[in-house]
């Protein structure tokens, strides 16, 4: 073997011998960083606010929206109010809301995890919009802060079928449909609902619209029938809902702050410990196995194929 090959051999070695310590120190790291996480949620020590976003639409399957990007999910909201109430340094949590609602049962299980689990102080710091279900959870808080041309409430409930039976007559388009069982192909976008069936969707509607009015009731303090007057399904501005009782106080999200810090009685200024805003200790983590992974997988020394480019993951 000549001298140049034997040397080229040796670099190879050290080169991977590198790569390998370094994979095994970030890994070692990593694990650390995720025990610290799962138990204290954050890193910041310290009495803390937690701050939890709801953006977007809020829905089981995390839908996404052209005016309001991804949406939430209430399994993650759910698992970010349980770490908030699990930290000792949490003294109270925020609630960022810019969302324009979502499903009314998605709405629900948030609304209940804080009026019935949560027991840190709990503030709403509304953006641009706080309508439906988003409103839904911001009624369960203990304080409600939005601005003055923001858009709030939207008490109410809607359920729409397309029907596209015209369409499909003119385009020569004909369905067969078998079922077993008289509603299974209620709301068929090729037929138009039956009296029996519109009486049917209504009554069902307006059980979800009473148990709106009723949670929202019970979360601001309010009777039913107050509710029950602004359930129109009308989204009010930030100057109309003060009036209304609907939110407690016009500000941003630094006086959200300041009432998180009132409310949790904390000494001193906070550390915020943002749950879905990667921290920079994330960033360099991930940013740095990413580019291990490129160098690996790219190096000129190494013949290894990519195994994950080019296939379809199932």
């Amino acid at each position: 073997m000549s001298e140049k090959k034997k040397k080229k051999r040796v670099w190879l070695w050290v080169i991977l011998s590198i790569f390998f310590v370094l994979i095994i120190i970030f890994c070692g790291i990593f694990l650390l960083y995720s025990l610290m996480r799962g138990v204290l949620g954050y890193i910041p020590m310290g009495e803390s606010i937690a701050l939890i976003r709801i953006e977007g639409v809020i829905s089981d399957s995390e839908s996404a929206s052209l005016l309001f990007g991804a949406g939430t999910e209430p399994e993650k909201i759910i698992d970010q109010l349980h770490k908030a109430e699990e930290n000792t340094n949490v003294k109270a949590i925020i609630l960022r809301i810019n969302s324009p609602g979502g499903t009314a049962a998605a709405s629900q299980e948030i609304y209940r995890e804080i009026i019935m689990r949560t027991k840190k102080p709990t503030i709403t710091s509304i953006g641009d919009i706080c309508a439906s279900g988003a409103y839904y959870v911001a009624s369960s808080t203990d304080w409600i802060i939005a601005n003055e041309s923001s858009s709030v409430g939207s008490i109410g409930v809607i359920m729409q079928f397309p029907n596209y039976q015209g369409l499909y007559e003119k385009l020569g388009i004909r369905t067969e449909t078998f079922t077993k069982g008289k509603y299974k192909d209620i709301g068929s976008p090729t037929r138009e609902l039956t009296d029996e069936e519109r009486k049917l969707i209504d009554e069902k509607l307006q059980i979800v619209y009473e148990q709106f009015i009723r949670d929202v009731a019970k979360g601001r303090d309010m009777t039913v029938e107050k509710v029950e007057e602004l359930a129109t399904g009308y989204v009010f501005v930030g100057s109309e809902s003060l009036d209304l009782k609907l939110i407690d106080e016009f500000g941003n999200y630094q006086d959200a702050i300041r009432k998180a810090i009132e409310l949790g009685e904390i000494k001193g200024k906070p550390s915020i410990i943002d749950f879905k805003k990667p921290t920079l200790f994330d960033t360099l983590l991930f940013g740095g196995i990413k580019i291990l992974r490129e160098l690996i997988l790219t190096n000129n020394y190494l013949n290894f194929p990519n195994q994950m480019e080019g296939q379809i993951i199932r």
